[in-house]
């Protein structure tokens, strides 16, 4: 085996080892994380009400704040407050406040009943069900082994019993005309303030050897045109550059030895050749031309304008022709996808990114959190 092809130490621990390395990572403050944590989980918290009520229901977060004491503007008392913990290693206090007029109407909406009154006897417990589904979803949206727990719904007048002496985070939902407020102990930052100056990774340390593998695409146009984040190594260098280095070369290893050389540079390859010198033809170099200029168009310049179907693909299944025939009204179709997967984006019916769903003024969206390269989407073709 030569030199070449042993693998290195380095290699080997990296082939072999299995030890997680930490990643350093540098975030904002721990409320900044948190803050971006709980804006990024609307959708899965969606999903979780959709789940149970029955139908969809857009969920917007309004602000995201700290404070002394539970504060809430509108509407007035009183709340039912979903009492529980969220855990991670230690527990901290969570608190879903909702206003009788949102839990008659989530209640309402998820058993079937009509005129739901102001009781606890009707509303508490299926209420404890629907929070338990959104403390559920953040807890899987976070993923770092939190668990929301609902230990008692209760019916109050006021929020006096969720003061907290070490601090308040609260933050507003809007669901459709509706408001949920879900407070929190100051503790729960805590996690986040770890986050904030060490993100721990399970993934193995890249040796050199991979860094030199080309990275994934940023962009789209990048995916396209089968080209890595970066590519400036993929310039080429300037036709003169290349031949002004090549005849330099040529001329300080061999010197002409007469003046017939002299007059014919091409003499001694004549005659290594075996053919006089006379008759030996000059070579052509084509024209390879350098980069184009800053006026000159890409080719796909020319196809800005052209229109292209977008879709996003929730998932699929196949069903046999008697089980389409016994399809009705609120019968349920299990896909391939699953919750909390991301969806595939579709340009002409072809994959070319991963996403989520998310919700912007009522309206569903999709943010792209996965650009597939070219050689995944060529093997998914095949």
């Amino acid at each position: 085996m030569s030199e070449k092809s042993r693998l290195t130490e380095e290699e080997l621990e990296f082939i072999l080892g299995d030890e997680p390395v930490k990643v350093e990572a540098q975030n904002s403050s721990g409320f900044e994380v948190f803050k971006s944590t709980i804006e990024s989980s609307v959708s899965q918290i969606a999903q979780s009400y959709a789940s149970k009520i029955g139908e969809e229901m857009a969920i917007t977060v309004a602000s995201v704040e700290q404070g002394m004491e539970p504060s809430i503007e509108e509407p007035s008392p009183p709340y039912y407050i979903a009492s529980g913990t969220f855990t991670n290693n230690g527990n901290v206090a969570s608190y879903l406040v909702y206003p009788l007029k949102t839990s008659q109407e989530l209640v309402q909406k998820s058993t079937g009943v009509e005129n739901i009154g102001e009781s606890e006897d009707q509303i508490s417990e299926p209420l404890k069900e629907i929070a338990e589904g959104h403390l559920v979803a953040l807890a899987e949206h976070i993923k770092e082994g939190f668990v929301g727990i609902i230990d008692s719904v209760t019916k109050q007048e006021d929020l006096s019993t969720l003061k907290n002496d070490s601090g308040i985070v609260k933050v507003h939902y809007t669901i459709g005309t509706e408001h949920i407020y879900h407070f929190f102990d100051t503790a729960i930052l805590n996690f986040f303030e770890n986050e904030s100056a060490k993100i721990t990774q399970d993934r193995k340390k890249e040796p050199e050897f991979l860094q030199e593998l080309p990275s994934k695409p940023d962009t789209l146009e990048e995916s396209l045109l089968g080209l890595s984040g970066d590519t400036s190594a993929q310039t080429p260098p300037a036709a003169s550059d290349d031949f002004s280095s090549f005849f330099n070369s040529a001329e300080t290893k061999s010197a002409p030895s007469s003046s017939t050389d002299a007059d014919d540079p091409f003499a001694s390859l004549s005659e290594s050749l075996g053919k006089p010198a006379g008759q030996a033809a000059r070579v052509e170099f084509a024209d390879l031309g350098g980069q184009p200029s800053s006026k000159e168009k890409s080719p796909i310049d020319f196809l800005m304008d052209v229109s292209m179907e977008v879709a996003v693909e929730l998932g699929r299944t196949k069903k046999r022709v008697n089980e389409i025939l016994e399809l009705g009204r609120g019968a349920i179709i299990e896909l391939n996808k699953l919750a909390g997967e991301p969806l595939d984006i579709m340009v002409n019916q072809k994959l070319i990114a991963k996403g989520e769903v998310v919700v912007i003024d009522e309206h569903f969206g999709i943010r792209v959190v996965e650009i597939i390269s070219q050689n995944e989407r060529e093997h998914s073709v095949s």
